[in-house]
């Protein structure tokens, strides 16, 4: 984390745990699991990528990628990135049944 994330995560969290306040954990400001990680290459950046794109589905919020409409997947489609159909309807068809 960099001098100035530190700092803020430290001062906010201070402020949080002022008299009569819940506390920075408990007040959700930050998250217990968070950890940084710092891309180390192209491919590290696109298993992030395909992660973050897959969550929805993985999350029960979509059967498909395409289907989740809040996501950067369509804008990665449209640069040429991923095709429509990435991570398809067999893909999430196979995690549902799973569950």
């Amino acid at each position: 984390m960099t001098t100035i994330g530190r700092l803020f995560k430290g001062l906010a969290g201070h402020r949080a745990a002022l008299p009569g306040s819940p506390g920075a954990w408990r007040a959700g400001i930050w998250q217990r699991r968070y950890w940084e990680h710092l891309i180390r290459d192209e491919q590290d950046y696109r298993s992030h990528l395909d992660y973050l794109h897959f969550n929805p589905v993985t999350h029960g919020h979509a059967k498909r990628v395409a289907d989740w409409p809040h996501s950067t997947f369509h804008a990665w489609v449209a640069r040429g990135g991923y095709s429509l159909d990435w991570a398809g309807s067999d893909l999430a068809d196979a995690l549902g049944e799973m569950e």
